[in-house]
């Protein structure tokens, strides 16, 4: 069952990033010129009270190290990309174990 709901997560995930892979490519062919949305930018457009909570927060108590080159690569990179890369991270981690060669699965 909680195979199930992960496998599910990762599927709306990889789904909503090809929506906004899409979104993308269609402003970036409307304008004339690559346009992508960074997750930063459409966090506090979705979210916009606890973004506003939490940035503050989170740069006060995360440690130096892991806010500058972690988190801001994070919230500066493609909204699509994060969520595909975290879809696919989520069924990688979720998928059935191939069976041993040489070892009887029979009980």
């Amino acid at each position: 069952m909680t195979r199930l709901i992960f496998r599910l997560l990762g599927f709306l995930a990889i789904a909503l990033a090809f929506a906004l892979l899409v979104k993308d490519a269609t402003r970036s062919i409307a304008g004339g010129t690559l346009a992508m949305t960074p997750l930063g930018q459409d966090a506090a457009l979705w979210f916009p009270a606890k973004f506003a909570l939490l940035q503050p927060l989170l740069e006060r108590n995360v440690h130096p190290l892991l806010w500058d080159p972690v988190a801001l690569t994070l919230l500066r990179a493609p909204t699509w990309a994060v969520l595909g890369c975290a879809g696919m991270l989520v069924f990688y981690a979720v998928r059935p174990r191939a069976a041993r060669i040489g070892v009887s699965g029979r009980p």
